[in-house]
């Protein structure tokens, strides 16, 4: 009876720790990287830009006179709008002026994203990162108007300095050297210059 019991005991123990190994090797980070920049333009090649997130959007346009900033209904937005479903939403704005130097500092951060370490391969998981069509994104357009690039931007990574990012190019998720999250989730007054 003893010995049944230890052999149960073992094989439990076999099997709890053979899941645990299967789990920790699926979440266990890849380590290859992406290597060269990110996106296969130049910052200056940026006209306009929109950060995202739900229902919410602000959109960017830099004209003669500096950038200007103001709020718009995103997509998701529209369509609840569209479907009777949120009344709730805010009205787009009038244009105020930008912030320069915000402008200038997360567009840099953007910009100058390389060499990143792929996490996860294939759109099997980005909901275990936290990133899907409503999440934080950001779309930047070019002089034509049309879409240079879109980068998601996930859950925080494993410290307080990084998070997830992909990009609509790619399936593969990245680990960003940089959290983007406090760089962009900002409210419109605080993009705008006013708020100085």
């Amino acid at each position: 009876m003893l010995r049944r019991l230890c052999v149960i005991i073992l094989g439990l123990l076999f099997c709890l720790f053979f899941g645990w190994y299967i789990v920790s090797a699926d979440r266990a980070p890849n380590k290859t990287t992406q290597t060269g920049p990110l996106f296969g333009f130049s910052q200056d090649a940026i006209a306009a830009f929109q950060v995202n997130q739900f229902t919410q959007g602000l959109y960017f346009m830099n004209t003669t006179k500096g950038w200007r900033v103001k709020r718009v209904v995103n997509d998701l937005g529209k369509r609840l709008k569209a479907e009777q479903k949120g009344p709730w939403l805010e009205k787009e704005g009038d244009y105020l002026r930008a912030d320069p130097i915000k402008i200038s500092t997360a567009l840099t951060h953007l910009m100058t994203l390389a060499n990143l370490t792929v996490v996860s391969q294939g759109a099997t998981k980005p909901s275990l990162f936290e990133i899907n069509d409503y999440s934080l994104h950001v779309i930047l357009y070019g002089i034509d108007k049309g879409e240079l690039g879109r980068i998601f931007v996930g859950k925080q990574g494993p410290d307080n300095d990084t998070c997830f990012i992909k990009t609509s190019a790619s399936d593969n998720i990245y680990l960003a050297p940089v959290n983007l999250r406090p760089l962009l989730m900002r409210s419109l007054e605080n993009w705008s210059e006013q708020s100085k």
